[in-house]
């Protein structure tokens, strides 16, 4: 009787039934390590926000005390605040940039910046907005000049 050697087909069903087992683990992993990096990248954004507003209004107080323009370190409307606060080296989560005017975008992860008032009148104030996205609750950041 000649003799064979190599894998039954009962065999090779288990590995790739295990196999299949392990993959899916795996995919459930790794899509909880996605949210979660991606959640933590929002969340820098936001606090990254609040972190130079904060200065810049810090930094224009010290130049309004010594006389100096302050029109290069406060913009004068949401926009100008968007196009400084996109300068940081940062991106949403859903790809592209990291702030926008309004609210923010949850779908994407972007951070929103409302710009009121005026700094000459003492009356501004920078509201940097991070919304719901993933597991993380919307909330907001209140810079106002009459604050600092």
């Amino acid at each position: 009787m000649h003799s064979t050697r190599g894998f039954t087909l009962l065999e090779l069903i288990i590995v790739v039934l295990i196999l299949g087992i392990i993959a899916s683990i795996s995919l459930v992993a790794y899509s909880d390590y996605i949210d979660t990096a991606q959640e933590a990248s929002i969340n820098a954004n936001f606090e990254a926000a609040v972190s130079t507003a904060r200065g810049n209004y810090l930094n224009a107080e010290n130049l309004t005390t010594l006389g100096v323009n302050v029109s290069s370190v406060i913009p004068p409307n949401s926009t100008g605040w968007v196009d400084l606060m996109n300068r940081l080296p940062s991106q949403a989560p859903g790809g592209g940039v990291a702030f926008e005017t309004g609210a923010g975008n949850p779908a994407v992860g972007t951070i929103g910046l409302v710009y009121s008032g005026d700094y000459s009148n003492k009356d501004s104030t920078l509201t940097i907005n991070r919304p719901a996205f993933n597991s993380l609750p919307a909330t907001s950041a209140m810079i106002a000049q009459a604050d600092l």
